[in-house]
């Protein structure tokens, strides 16, 4: 009777786990960058938050994972954009989330730490951002690759 029911469970995790594998995963993207905001800047770094709008046409939810991306702010390289906690994505969403940037000062060339702390003042920037989103579902992960660039208002 024991091992009836172990193979039962075997066979019914085994089954599980076809079922899932073999659905079709739609690609999750960055549909549009909303806006941004820059929290803190001086000769050290800058941290800023940015407002990415990610589109999942999938009918089930699942988690972006801690992951790192590059970021620019107006051609200028700022570093990477580190997303500091899982963000969770509902299912056929289409949804803001807020993305942390940290940069420190230490590569850029002091022309260039002007350029990044006039930033400040405009009252747009372009922002582009490029990576790969890491998403789990149970035991699954899959990766999408994403490149967006937008003017967005300070």
């Amino acid at each position: 009777m024991r091992i009836a029911l172990q193979r039962f469970g075997f066979f019914t995790l085994l089954s599980f786990i076809l079922f899932i594998s073999s659905c079709k995963i739609a690609p999750v993207f960055v549909s549009k960058i909303e806006g941004s905001k820059i929290i803190s800047l001086d000769q050290k770094g800058i941290k800023a938050e940015i407002y990415v709008r990610i589109k999942n046409p999938n009918n089930f939810g699942f988690r972006i994972l801690k992951t790192s991306f590059d970021c620019e702010l107006n051609d200028m390289p700022v570093g990477k954009a580190h997303l500091k906690k899982k963000i969770r994505v509902k299912a056929n969403s289409d949804d803001v989330h807020t993305f942390i940037v940290e940069s420190d000062f230490s590569g850029l060339s002091l022309k260039d730490i002007t350029k990044i702390i006039g930033l400040a003042t405009a009252k747009s920037v372009k922002v582009h951002v490029k990576g790969t989103f890491k998403v789990a579902k149970f035991i699954f992960k899959k990766e999408f690759p994403f490149d967006v660039t937008e003017t967005v208002k300070m």
